[in-house]
């Protein structure tokens, strides 16, 4: 009986150890349902082995880092851990409520700015305006797929503009497209390649020979013989 209560309160004491080095965040408003900590995970490259790392209080529909004392992986890092763990003590993770680079900081480094997610990033390069809509509601009549259309802001009328020029996602070859190319060109900071049209697989500021681009055509260079084609097919449609 003895032999079974000293190990029953080994384990007592190794419990109660390991729950006393457990140092909890306090609570930040990154749930995105309030109802779990889904959401807390953007802006880390692992988004749903961060979000894992909070625990959710449905009294205040908040969430907390469940361990500041712990080594976090650079991959779980994000600007919630920051600011959830700063200032607490006994916690391993560098004081700072902004994710700078590969760490917390205390504040970003210009011309970074600090997003909504507490992630310094350079600010947004916004696009021109662009007459791509085509229901005068939202931007599905920019891009041929979700991911391209989901690039533009939706202004008003037929009008949508690229929500930032900057991003690795927008000059992304495969996302390219005239609209992307049109609202992009000229703007300070962008990172899509210069030139109003598409031409074959990147933005152009001029078609080849015997190639135009114009609002017709979504600014993407094409045979003049083509066009030609579609607005006699047109006008045969209507017609018929």
């Amino acid at each position: 009986m003895n032999k079974l209560f000293a190990i029953t309160l080994v384990v007592l004491c190794f419990i109660s150890n390991t729950y006393a080095q457990t140092v909890l965040g306090r609570a930040v408003n990154c749930s995105s349902n309030e109802k779990d900590c889904t959401g807390c995970g953007t802006g880390a490259t692992d988004v749903i082995g961060a979000q894992n790392l909070f625990t959710f209080n449905s009294g205040t529909k908040s969430c907390m880092f469940i361990d500041c004392s712990a080594t976090v992986p650079a991959t779980k890092q994000n600007g919630w851990m920051c600011i959830s763990c700063n200032g607490i003590a006994s916690s391993m993770i560098p004081p700072g409520n902004v994710y700078s680079g590969s760490s917390c900081a205390a504040s970003c480094t210009p011309p970074t700015i600090a997003n909504a997610a507490f992630i310094c990033q350079k600010p947004a390069v916004a696009g021109n305006n662009v007459a791509c809509s085509t229901n005068g509601t939202d931007c599905t009549g920019c891009g041929a797929n979700s991911t391209i259309q989901g690039l533009f802001t939706y202004v008003s009328g037929n009008v949508c503009k690229i929500t930032d020029c900057s991003s690795t996602t927008t000059s992304n070859a495969a996302n390219l497209n005239g609209w992307v190319c049109n609202s992009c060109n000229g703007q300070t900071g962008s990172a899509v390649p210069a030139g109003q049209q598409f031409s074959g697989s990147t933005c152009a500021a001029s078609c080849p020979s015997g190639q135009t681009a114009s609002v017709s055509n979504s600014f993407t260079c094409t045979a003049a013989v083509k066009i030609a084609f579609t607005i006699l097919f047109a006008i045969f449609g209507l017609l018929i």
